[in-house]
C-alpha cells in the first residue's frame, strides 16, 4: 500500500506542475483506489478548464460545480 501511495503522490506532483496528461493507475478495490479515482476525476475536470483558459475563454459557470 505504501508503494501505491508513493506512486499516487508522484502523479499528484506531476499534475501540480501542469502535466495533466498523466494517467492515474487504478490498481485495486480499497480505500487507496477511492483516492486514485478522486484524483482521476479531478484531472478529467481540470483538462477542459485549462484548455478553455489557454484559449482565453472563461469556464462555464455551470461547469464550475459539476460532480
Amino acid at each position: 500500500m505504501v508503494k501505491r501511495l508513493k506512486s499516487l503522490s508522484n502523479v499528484a506532483s506531476e499534475i501540480s506542475r501542469g502535466k495533466l496528461t498523466t494517467d492515474i493507475p487504478i490498481l485495486s478495490k480499497d480505500n487507496v483506489r477511492d483516492l486514485e479515482e478522486v484524483f482521476q476525476v479531478m484531472v478529467s475536470h481540470l483538462r477542459p478548464m485549462i484548455f478553455e483558459m489557454k484559449r482565453g475563454l472563461p469556464p462555464c459557470p455551470e461547469d464550475q460545480y459539476a460532480p
